[in-house]
């Protein structure tokens, strides 16, 4: 929760499912496992309370995806990626997600893209080897990304990412 001016009131924001896309604020919008992913800088849009989605979000329940998909689905979705591919992780396989797409197009007024990055690596650890750092489940670990200028960036996720062009 955070305590922010909206049309000229201050007002308490929580950001389900969004994260904060304050004019000129840098973040990174992360697609599924194998898609690629965006390092955005926020337009300020007053109408979304400067806000924009975090994530492609899913396009069905993590029991849906383990019903309908088989490990070779998920061999073949994340082929370009070095990663899990078994039983355990079948509710990840990218066709669980919406396009990232679709989901950038639709918040073009929301968020301008800086840098796309393209997914080589997904491994749940629980120590980010850049960072020493990361706790609890795989899922919620800490983790490297190569930035633009070869900063680090770090979120909670499962995923590595390199630069591509832009």
């Amino acid at each position: 929760m955070q305590r922010e001016t909206h049309f000229g009131a201050e007002v308490f924001v929580t950001r389900k499912g969004a994260v904060s896309a304050q004019k000129g604020e840098l973040g990174i919008i992360p697609g599924s496992m194998g898609a690629k992913s965006f390092i955005v800088r926020g337009l300020g849009n007053e109408e979304s309370f400067c806000s924009c989605s975090h994530g492609a979000g899913r396009t069905m329940s993590r029991t849906q995806a383990k019903k309908r998909f088989t490990v070779a689905d998920q061999e073949r979705a994340t082929a370009h990626v070095e990663c899990r591919k078994d039983s355990e992780v079948i509710d990840e396989i990218p066709m669980a997600y919406k396009d990232i797409d679709a989901v950038m197009h639709a918040q073009r007024e929301l968020v301008e893209v800086v840098h796309t990055l393209r997914q080589v690596v997904c491994e749940g650890v629980k120590i980010c080897p850049e960072s020493r750092s990361g706790i609890g489940s795989p899922g919620s670990a800490a983790v490297r990304q190569i930035a633009p200028q070869g900063q680090h960036l770090r979120r909670s996720g499962c995923t590595c990412y390199t630069r591509t062009r832009q």
